[in-house]
């Protein structure tokens, strides 16, 4: 297929001989709606707009000569040039069809359309991560887009990020967040490719030299930077203490001890150099020495525990929380904008809240990101094109001295491409320095704010709960089964032994890791019904943390208690996963029966 740059190339009676004005005519941008080529997009109705870090967005018409097509909210769109290069890739978000003739015989369609990108506005992802890398958080995100059709493109490796805890939130959320503390940029592209870079990665296709590939009197040159600063405020939420160690010494008269910070672990207790026991406040009633609660500054000693004396020490490990707030500065920019300004500090501040920032370290990053990506003025050009080849997000190499544009790197931070005749055109913008946000990103950081202090007011980023559903069918012939119980005379058939009490049908959820138990804690509640049993079993934060889980299952019976090993094992499903102290599990089980 012979490009626009070589029919260019050729004399008026070359491209007679070669092509006909149909042939001509015929070389045009199309679209391919739901699989299907619905042939040539309207001349210059195209507009499509490529912004680094926003979404990219379509807009077209399709002239229906017989209105055969019917198009909805959805479907997926692929747009391409005359030469079949894929100019954008998405999903419609709005269709409109007007008849240009009465008998609506001939109809045009507006469509409206977003990337692929939507596919991460609409899932929800759940993660808590004491340590973990860039690449290994984006990996987990991975896992629920692939459902989506999403495939892995270049995941590079990030920073070591620290106590991090998505609370539900959209996956798109979720890559930001990462995206942010790591100083990279993430996108999935026209072929559904999700990529988490570092900005600049990759070189654009074609650099600027001499002014020749950009359409004449189309340049434009801009200086300045709305969102400067050279000092970079992060306050997140609770972050962890190094392991403290705190001493107590008995008086005969207290039982509780007061620690210097609310607790985020469980911790470690002795007494007069003696190992103790510990249960959890609201959890455990008896049985142990003392009681903490996680955020509870208080640690409890059992009522029936004999009294500490002056002769006692109490001694108390344990890792603590408080309130996280970390700064960065540029100071060669604080000089140089003391310089410019002719007086005062040269500084200039911003603060950034962000509750699910739980680490010193991560903040510091999120700070220093912040720093490299606005402490500079900054170099900004506009130019338009009609060469194809560029991306948002590529570094175009830029040498034009006649415009006073010398030995630039210059990061790519949008691409229009509209059509004029039938022919792409390209407006380009690029620049050093921070990527000037849109209206429509500004106000979507504006609502973001909203409900990160939302979050914060109600501590929500402190501890996620993640939900896990798993179901059994009971049939009449499965033995011991919680749907037979004694007949009419009082006395179960032998088949039917051992019958279960409906306190003891399923009453204690268990935790397996390599299949063997390790943690054991009564249900939460539970519905009975004739044909069907409701439970749920909430583990908390405290429990059974940094254990490769392998199973989790209900045990019943008359026997079973909060021993190991006691009752019967009346179900058991797998379940994969290593839980920390960032995040508490909730499992609802549904048991049905049929006969």
């Amino acid at each position: 297929m012979v490009t626009w740059d070589e029919l260019a190339a050729l004399t008026w009676d070359e491209l007679c001989e070669l092509h006909t004005w149909d042939d001509l005519a015929g070389k045009n941008i199309y679209a391919v709606i739901a699989g299907e080529n619905v042939g040539n997009i309207r001349r210059d109705s195209l507009s499509i707009r490529h912004r680094i870090e926003e979404r990219s967005a379509a807009d077209f018409q399709i002239v229906d000569e017989g209105d055969d097509y019917y198009f909805e909210y959805g479907q997926e769109v692929k747009i391409y040039d005359f030469d079949g290069i894929l100019l954008f890739g998405g999903l419609i978000t709005e269709a409109m069809k007007t008849a240009i003739k009465p008998d609506w015989s001939v109809c045009v369609h507006e469509i409206s359309c977003t990337d692929y990108t939507a596919l991460a506005d609409r899932r929800v992802f759940l993660g808590a991560y004491e340590e973990a890398t860039g690449h290994e958080i984006v990996q987990d995100i991975m896992v629920v887009l692939a459902e989506e059709g999403i495939t892995e493109g270049d995941i590079q490796l990030g920073e070591d990020l620290e106590n991090l805890s998505f609370n539900r939130i959209m996956c798109s959320e979720a890559l930001d967040k990462v995206a942010e503390l790591c100083g990279y940029t993430w996108f999935i592209n026209e072929f559904k490719q999700l990529y988490f870079i570092a900005r600049g990665t990759y070189p654009a296709a074609w650099h600027i030299t001499d002014g020749s590939k950009i359409r004449r009197g189309q340049l434009d040159i801009i200086t300045g930077n709305p969102e400067y600063r050279n000092v970079q405020y992060i306050q997140g939420g609770q972050a962890m203490t190094s392991l403290q160690t705190e001493p107590f010494t008995g008086d005969g008269v207290e039982r509780n001890f007061t620690l210097n910070y609310p607790p985020a672990k469980q911790p470690i207790i002795t007494l007069n150099g003696n190992p103790q026991t510990i249960g959890i406040k609201g959890v455990n009633t008896s049985g142990f020495d003392y009681y903490w609660s996680k955020g509870d500054l208080i640690i409890a000693q059992d009522t029936d525990g004999v009294i500490l004396e002056a002769t006692d020490n109490l001694v108390i490990q344990y890792y603590g929380t408080y309130k996280l707030i970390a700064k960065a500065s540029q100071y060669a920019e604080i000089t140089r904008q003391k310089i410019a300004q002719g007086f005062g500090s040269g500084k200039i501040e911003n603060i950034v809240k962000d509750a699910a920032v739980q680490s010193q370290a991560s903040a510091i990053s999120m700070a220093r990101a912040k720093l490299l990506h606005y402490a500079s003025i900054g170099v900004k050009i506009r130019y338009e094109t009609f060469y194809a080849g560029l991306a948002a997000g590529v570094v175009q190499d830029v040498d034009y001295e006649a415009a006073g544009l010398t030995a630039l790197e210059m990061l790519i931070f949008s691409i229009d491409i509209s059509s004029e005749k039938g022919k792409p055109v390209y407006k380009i913008e690029a620049g050093v320095g921070p990527v000037e946000d849109s209206w429509e990103k500004i106000f979507c950081r504006l609502a973001d704010e909203t409900k990160r202090q939302s979050a914060e007011s109600l501590g929500e980023a402190d501890v996620i709960q993640g939900l896990e559903e798993f179901s059994k069918i009971w049939y009449s012939t499965d033995h011991p089964n919680p749907f037979l119980s004694v007949d009419s005379s009082g006395t179960p058939a032998d088949i039917d032994f051992p019958c279960l009490a409906d306190a003891d049908k399923l009453s204690y959820c268990v935790l397996y890791s390599g299949g063997v138990e390790f943690f054991r804690k009564p249900i939460t509640s539970q519905v009975l019904g004739a044909t069907q049993i409701d439970t749920v079993c909430l583990i908390l934060s405290e429990e059974a943390n940094n254990v490769a889980i392998s199973h989790v299952g209900l045990w019943g019976g008359d026997g079973c208690s909060s021993t190991a090993g006691t009752g019967i094992e009346m179900e058991k499903h797998e379940f994969v996963k290593t839980k920390n102290a960032l995040e508490s599990l909730q499992f609802n089980f549904t048991d049905t029966y049929e006969a």
